[in-house]
């Protein structure tokens, strides 16, 4: 958390050894990196690209170069160092707390969701694709500027393809009502409230694929 705003985030695997990932990166300059992802499949080998997309990603951060070309260059190492049937989703962003600017980078995952202090709903759709299938694969940034009660959910589809007894889906509808009629609540509040919610709709069967989530919101008060 930092002056401006309050992060929480909660990851639970399916196994012993999950595929989901989630990072944080603070920059010198003050601003705060952040990256959610999925890696396909499950135990040894999916944990296995988890590491590696760390290392790789720590490595670019430290660069400091443009969000296009870490999230360009990690998807070329991914696929020339991964078997053909390995990839990965991932939501790259970087938050500057003074600005509230979010620049961000999304290869193929779930559209993170931002609902704004008003309840009006925007994603994060701008980026390319998936990691790990084609080494020449270009990406594209965008920028999306916050305002105070502002709030950001990043996720993996272990939380929106979680389904109840009769096979329903949560889905993305139920999970972008869930926020705008929980958006007051603080993040911790927030997800604690979110992930109940989500147990008790499957019926507590919370472990059919690893579920990850992180919420950044802005205090009310920045100006």
């Amino acid at each position: 958390a930092g002056d401006n705003f309050d992060i929480a985030a909660f990851s639970q695997p399916s196994r012993q050894v999950g595929g989901d990932y989630y990072d944080f990166f603070p920059q010198s300059d003050g601003s705060l990196g952040m990256v959610v992802a999925d890696i396909s499949g499950k135990g040894v080998g999916a944990a296995l690209l988890v590491s590696q997309l760390q290392a790789i990603l720590k490595a670019e951060v430290r660069t400091r170069g443009s969000l296009h070309t870490m999230i360009t260059k990690t998807n070329a190492l991914i696929t020339e160092s991964t078997a053909p049937d390995r990839f990965a989703t991932l939501v790259y962003a970087e938050f500057d707390p003074d600005t509230l600017e979010l620049k961000y980078c999304n290869a193929g995952h779930n559209y993170p969701i931002i609902v704004r202090a008003d309840g009006q709903i925007e994603t994060l759709e701008t980026g390319g694709l998936l990691l790990g299938v084609s080494g020449h694969a270009q990406y594209q940034t965008d920028q999306k500027t916050l305002g105070p009660g502002d709030l950001v959910l990043f996720y993996t589809d272990g939380l929106s393809e979680i389904n109840d007894p009769q096979g329903n889906e949560f889905g993305e509808k139920r999970l972008t009502e869930f926020l705008t009629k929980n958006r007051h609540l603080s993040v911790e509040d927030l997800k604690n409230r979110l992930v109940r919610e989500v147990s008790q709709f499957a019926l507590g069967e919370i472990g059919f694929d690893d579920l990850t989530l992180v919420i950044l919101k802005i205090k009310a008060d920045s100006l």
